[in-house]
């Protein structure tokens, strides 16, 4: 698992504890140490000072040495507070701004795909949120989808585009989205950015026979975000996801109904029906 990664988890899961972080690939150098105290961080420091902004330089990293240790008086550590919500959204913030040049228009088929694709339940998307976004009161990830062929993404509370389908795709403005029909999908950051890869690089198709050597190859790559698509039958739909040597999950959703599986469920479907996987995969 990539460093970024794992002090993803450290602070989703309410960790609390002094962390080390010291790259173990031979090609880079530095220590990242920080202070975690129920996600929150509370204390932190690195070889190059104690600006948030130096947690990005774990990036390069493409596997680190994790040293834990409990949390004393007479540690020497930059006090710090970030509460734990807007860890979580500026660490993964690092990998957006760098996909960021990469933006590009998605093939109708692959918009498509996205408008269809539920990787979260929906809900009526209310001018209070809208409103709290725009602003960036809300560091959330989203993606606001209408049945008239509009999409719009948000990741880690910064917009990235707005599409509409109609005669192939163009980018509109945010103000030219349908709000009063829309409807909202809030998700956890890594499957937003990992669900939102077809905006940032061509897909392409992987045949059925391929489909589980593909994702083993993911799930080993430290530096793949990655989304492969199935579509199983005109409703149905299966999004297999990964961040940075993490496999995220299965997610099923046919119409509005929305489940999630481990990775044993993606060989029953394989053995059930006849598919082939749409990868866009971001190094």
């Amino acid at each position: 698992m990539h460093p970024i990664a794992v002090l993803y988890y450290l602070a989703k899961k309410r960790e609390s504890g002094r962390f080390q972080f010291v790259p173990a690939d031979g090609k880079n150098y530095g220590v990242v140490k920080l202070e975690l105290v129920d996600g929150n961080l509370v204390g932190f420091d690195t070889t190059w000072g104690a600006a948030v902004e130096n947690l990005g330089r774990m990036l390069k990293w493409e596997k680190a040495l994790v040293k834990t240790f409990d949390i004393t008086s007479s540690t020497n550590i930059v006090r710090i507070f970030v509460p734990r919500d807007e860890l979580l959204a500026r660490i993964v913030r690092f990998d957006v701004e760098r996909m960021l040049p990469n933006l590009r228009d998605p093939s109708p088929e692959e918009l498509v795909a996205l408008l269809k694709t539920r990787i979260g339940k929906r809900m009526s998307a209310t001018s209070d949120l809208i409103r709290k976004v725009e602003e960036g009161v809300e560091m959330g990830s989203f993606v606001l989808q209408s049945d008239r062929g509009y999409l719009s993404v948000i990741l880690t509370g910064k917009r990235v585009c707005t599409l509409k389908l109609n005669d192939g795709v163009r980018r509109i403005s945010p103000e030219d989205f349908p709000y009063e029909d829309a409807q909202i999908i809030k998700m956890d950051h890594l499957f937003a950015v990992s669900g939102s890869t077809p905006l940032f690089t061509e897909s392409r198709i992987v045949p059925k026979e391929d489909i589980l050597p593909t994702v083993k190859r993911l799930k080993s790559s430290p530096s793949s975000i990655w989304h492969m698509i199935l579509e199983v039958g005109h409703r149905v739909y299966v999004s297999v996801l990964g961040y940075r040597g993490v496999f995220l999950g299965v997610i099923l959703s046919e119409g509005d109904d929305v489940k999630v599986y481990d990775e044993s469920a993606l060989k029953v479907i394989l053995e059930k029906f006849e598919v082939k996987g749409r990868l866009s995969e971001y190094a």
